[in-house]
């Protein structure tokens, strides 16, 4: 497994975390979250290793940013589920519409796939802000390889 690889899930472990936390307080704030996380994915997946150009760095960075991404994706939806079962076990008044009747086995599949399809949508966002801040960590972090000098030659 290489170390892009590696790093990413690590990355997209601690982003799972994160999100889910981000998830259940406010959703909104996370994607933000995984952009900073993508820069840590992408920066920490090229630390010691040398590459050719800034743009394999670029290339390396986003990889290990959309590895981590899912990990944020699957953290945003479980943790806007289990805000929406906060609201409706605390007797709250959920921010937008009524909390379903309990008897009502429709209207609450409904009210938990919309905190599914919220989390899904935040969740992508996640995704797209790792990958792109993996890809500004793996251009922070990429060292290029010095030019080959030769030994001997005429100056």
């Amino acid at each position: 497994m290489s170390k892009t690889v590696r790093i990413g899930l690590f990355v997209g472990a601690v982003g799972f975390v994160l999100s889910l936390l981000g998830g259940i307080i406010l959703g909104a704030c996370v994607p933000p979250l995984a952009f900073v996380v993508g820069i840590g994915a992408g920066f920490f997946a090229l630390r010691d290793v040398s590459i050719p150009s800034k743009g394999d760095g670029v290339r390396e960075g986003a990889l290990a940013g959309l590895i981590a991404g899912p990990g944020m994706l699957i953290g945003q939806i479980v943790g806007s589920v289990i805000l929406l079962a906060a609201v409706q076990a605390m007797n709250m008044q959920p921010l937008f519409g009524e909390m379903p009747d309990p008897n009502d086995p429709a209207g609450r599949m409904i009210f938990y796939g919309s905190g599914l399809a919220m989390g899904l949508c935040f969740g992508l966002g996640d995704v797209i802000a790792s990958t792109l801040g993996g890809a500004l960590g793996g251009y922070l972090g990429a060292s290029p390889a010095a030019p080959a000098v030769e030994v001997g030659a005429d100056q």
